[in-house]
């Protein structure tokens, strides 16, 4: 390997470990996949996580570079014949070479090649170091391009536990300490695609058991995951539960979930919720139909509709109201 080219290495471990710091997941996700196939020439990738124990192949989420959404589906078909996956999860920190003409024709794997224009590719896998799976990575080339090299091969096996590594301290970065709003303590957790929790903050624990006695710690409980889906769906829009609020947004292969117990200021639709933070910040009925494009008598109305819902009957009650985390409904 050149000079040049263990140059071209050490830049990328640099930067990845630099971003990781400073990005949130989905960024950093995008960002550090697209460089690796920059690094090694890849047209596509697929990188994510195998869970364990492994009598079946599972992913536990996954990002793809270039590659179609149908992926994830013909994948799915094709995991009973995955022979690389097996060898990957078998030799692991290796990378391994394949070229698509080397897959038997009956092998579901060589249909994927065939569909998605794959040539070769250069795969590897390392412990996620916490006894839940194995990341992989998996780097393709279509069809007409140059063979991988050795060096090829070797930069993968060097970068990929670099790859793992920055994507850690990135998960760390971004559930350390504890954050409020004006509805109380939040609390954060990454998780996959079944629920299964990778990384949380301090807070989440228990906060998530006080609201759900029966949990067990491993995965979401079934209302917090149904409701992270359905914030998903809606933007990462707060969800409200019989007693938390949730939202949830994509984090790379993972999906970032924030919790908090529900609020009085809950009760609020979001331009009832405006409009009390503007009351609350000292605006005059003017100023606020100004800023909001209401009428005073509009605006009059909302905050009449306020003071009912959160039970106060002055501004200064509102402003300690909005001002003060943690003003829990009783369920």
């Amino acid at each position: 390997m050149t000079i040049a080219r263990l140059a071209c290495l050490n830049d990328y471990i640099l930067r990845i470990y630099a971003n990781a710091a400073e990005m949130d997941a989905q960024r950093f996700s995008r960002f550090a996949i697209e460089e690796l196939c920059s690094i090694v020439g890849a047209n596509m990738a697929w990188w994510g996580a195998f869970a364990l124990p492994r009598s079946e192949l599972e992913v536990r989420g996954s990002v793809k570079c270039g590659l179609p959404a149908t992926w994830d589906a013909e994948w799915q078909a094709a995991r009973r014949d995955d022979f690389i996956s097996d060898t990957i999860l078998g030799i692991r920190n290796r990378a391994v070479h394949v070229l698509s003409k080397d897959i038997p024709a009956d092998n579901r794997l060589w249909v994927m090649a065939e569909t998605f224009d794959i040539e070769q590719a250069l795969a590897v896998a390392v412990d996620l170091g916490d006894r839940s799976g194995h990341m992989f990575v998996s780097l393709y080339r279509n069809t007409g391009r140059n063979s991988y090299t050795e060096d090829d091969r070797i930069a993968a096996e060097l970068l990929v536990p670099h790859l793992l590594g920055a994507w850690r301290i990135n998960l760390d970065g971004q559930v350390r300490g504890v954050s409020d709003d004006s509805r109380g303590k939040i609390a954060r957790a990454f998780v996959d695609v079944h629920d299964r929790i990778v990384q949380t903050d301090s807070a989440f624990p228990i906060i998530v058991a006080a609201l759900f006695p029966t949990w067990h710690g491993d995965r979401l409980p079934f209302a917090l995951g149904d409701a992270a889906r359905y914030s998903i769906e809606h933007g990462g829009s707060w969800v409200n539960g019989p007693r938390f609020a949730a939202r949830a947004s994509p984090a790379g292969w993972l999906r970032l979930i924030e919790v908090r117990r529900r609020s009085l200021i809950d009760r609020l639709t979001p331009r009832q919720h405006e409009i009390a933070t503007l009351v609350a910040q000292g605006a005059s009925y003017k100023e606020i139909a100004q800023r909001t494009q209401l009428t005073p008598s509009t605006v009059r109305t909302y905050i009449r509709d306020v003071y009912g819902l959160l039970g106060v009957n002055n501004k200064a009650a509102l402003a300690m109201l909005i001002g003060e985390p943690g003003q829990h409904l009783t369920v």
